[in-house]
């Protein structure tokens, strides 16, 4: 793919995305801040944009996670959690599940949408 063909379909993935966005429900009324309004997309359609956004962005965008463990509480399992300490997107910090305690993480690592947008990375862990 040439430079001028990814820019191109970079342009076109841009004006889909803007459609989609303006037909996306708004949730919170009127007398709800502008700023704590969000809109609501289906995960289905978040993973279908991130895919087409990874064909032509290039190179695929990584993210290093450290793995956590969270003992068990009265009302949930231990479990384990993988965690964005630096989001390449939004620089914010995410976490993503890693299965059950005792379980191998693992198995859980690999492409995830990213939870500030419709994209997303590959998990790869950190190098020790």
């Amino acid at each position: 793919m040439t430079e001028s063909d990814r820019a191109y379909l970079l342009a076109l993935a841009r004006v889909l995305l803007a459609r989609v966005l303006d037909g996306a429900r708004r949730v919170g009324g009127q007398d709800v801040p502008e700023g704590a309004r969000y809109i609501q997309i289906s995960h289905t359609l978040a993973e279908q944009i991130a895919a087409r956004l990874r064909e032509i962005g290039g190179e695929d965008v990584k993210a290093v996670v450290v793995l956590r463990m969270e003992p068990a509480t009265e009302c949930f399992e231990a479990a384990q959690f993988w965690v964005v300490e630096c989001c390449p997107y939004c620089g914010g910090r995410h976490v993503h599940g890693a299965g059950a305690f005792g379980g191998d993480p693992r198995q859980r690592l690999g492409y995830r949408v990213a939870h500030c947008g419709p994209w997303g990375y590959e998990l790869v862990e950190e190098e020790p």
